[in-house]
């Protein structure tokens, strides 16, 4: 709440009750009490007031809200991330050792029936984040606009971008290639892309960063 501001429009309600009061005294000779129209007019203000600064302060908690869902699923990913990134990497280690081996290769296929739904849970994983992060700007899109607010929003947008956009990757070789050992190899490639662990690792990091950075911002403006 801003004293200074609510004391200027205090002596602001004062003074004009008290001057509508002379002038109804002088010219109609009509007397008021401008003391109770100043306290009447007043009270109103700061009912307004406070409703305003209830409703915003209401959008700061959801803010505040979607920020730990962020960051618990920046950790989230991170992780299964990090597990497919080693399933990937062995069953790739397999396919290299047993490549002149044909039954060896359909033993590994029959092996991991549930590859395709591993691959499909990180997407979602993935796909669900970046849909976290387009909610979260909605939110910040309800704020007073100012110049933190769109700096952060636009790191936010990198941040969903970098996301979309190993999604789209990883559904492009799920498109293209229907047999486990080709998509093995590719998916293997793209674990190791700096595209990939840099969009996971600055969803998990930066992205957690720029939400702290922007609400510790948004809290010392509003002292």
């Amino acid at each position: 709440m801003n004293i200074k501001f609510i004391v200027v429009i205090f002596i602001g309600i004062f003074l004009s009750c008290l001057g509508l009061s002379k002038l109804a005294n002088f010219y109609f000779d009509i007397s008021s009490d401008y003391l109770t129209a100043t306290a009447t007019f007043f009270a109103a203000f700061i009912a307004l007031y406070l409703f305003n600064d209830w409703r915003e302060q209401q959008k700061y908690s959801l803010v505040e809200k979607y920020q730990v869902l962020i960051r618990d699923s920046g950790n989230i990913l991170f992780l299964n991330y990090s597990k497919f990134h080693v399933y990937i990497r062995n069953l790739r280690n397999q396919i290299i050792l047993n490549q002149s081996d044909v039954k060896e290769l359909e033993k590994i296929t029959s092996n991991n029936p549930d590859f395709d739904t591993n691959v499909q849970d990180l997407l979602n994983n993935i796909f669900n984040s970046s849909t976290l992060l387009h909610e979260y700007q909605i939110c910040l899109k309800s704020l007073n606009e100012n110049v933190i607010n769109e700096d952060h929003f636009k790191e936010i947008e990198e941040f969903k971008n970098q996301l979309l956009k190993v999604h789209q990757s990883f559904a492009k070789i799920l498109n293209i290639h229907q047999i486990l050992i080709d998509e093995v190899i590719c998916f293997a490639s793209l674990t190791n892309d700096p595209m990939v662990s840099k969009a996971i690792q600055d969803y998990k990091e930066l992205c957690a960063y720029s939400c702290v950075s922007y609400l510790n911002k948004v809290l010392n403006e509003n002292k």
